[in-house]
């Protein structure tokens, strides 16, 4: 939560991606000028992100939502592009971090294989760090299926919430040593250290530090 001005801006879950929860913090710098409300599209928008917009200075407003116009266009290109920027992200680093253990490894993937080997982790990738995140912090909900938090208030058991990203860590790995090993034809050798690499640096380490240093 930060505020600007007048306005208390909530995100209600600070599980969102690295690049949702970069982008989000951008609020700060454009909800400024000439404010004017509009609840059409806060009641639209609000709710898919999790996020409240109030203005401090209305006693009269308790829970409502309210959304400001910062100029329209934008504020719909904001909130509906986020998730798209912040999986681009995730994908661009992990197709980095490859590339590089690759090279390093001195071992040549044409560029069709690594783009498809990549989809296919940063998909997986994105179902753990969302599994993580409800299990840990949030309250994961499937159907008629709920699993509370094993850290309802974050930052109380700080050792602890840190270490629960061996669990993702050791998932990310697992998933890259096979798929490098049934797509890229790795050996067992080179598929252990590419799974390694992947999930050291590709761990939801923003994740943690947005929830735990509340960012």
């Amino acid at each position: 939560m930060f505020e600007v001005g007048s306005l208390r801006v909530d995100m209600g879950n600070p599980g969102l991606n690295s690049g949702c929860c970069t982008i989000l913090s951008f609020v700060q710098i454009w909800f400024r000028g000439s404010l004017q409300g509009n609840q059409k599209i806060a009641a639209f928008v609000a709710p898919m992100y999790n996020i409240n917009i109030v203005d401090t200075q209305n006693e009269n407003i308790h829970k409502s939502t309210l959304l400001y116009d910062a100029g329209g266009w934008f504020l719909i290109t904001m909130f509906f592009g986020v998730a798209f920027i912040g999986v681009a992200l995730d994908y661009f680093w992990n197709y980095l971090i490859l590339s590089l253990t690759l090279r390093w490894l001195h071992i040549s993937v044409t560029r069709k294989r690594k783009i498809v080997y990549i989809a296919i982790i940063t998909a997986f990738g994105l179902l753990i760090d969302w599994l993580h995140y409800e299990l840990t912090w949030g309250t994961l909900v499937i159907g008629n299926l709920i699993v509370p938090a094993a850290f309802p208030k974050p930052g109380n058991q700080l050792g602890l919430e840190i270490s629960t990203v061996l669990i993702p860590i050791a998932l990310i790995g697992i998933v890259n040593y096979f798929a490098s090993r049934l797509h890229l034809h790795l050996n067992a050798k080179n598929a252990l250290v590419v799974g390694g690499i992947m999930a050291v640096f590709t761990a939801p380490w923003l994740i943690l530090a947005f929830v735990l240093l509340n960012w």
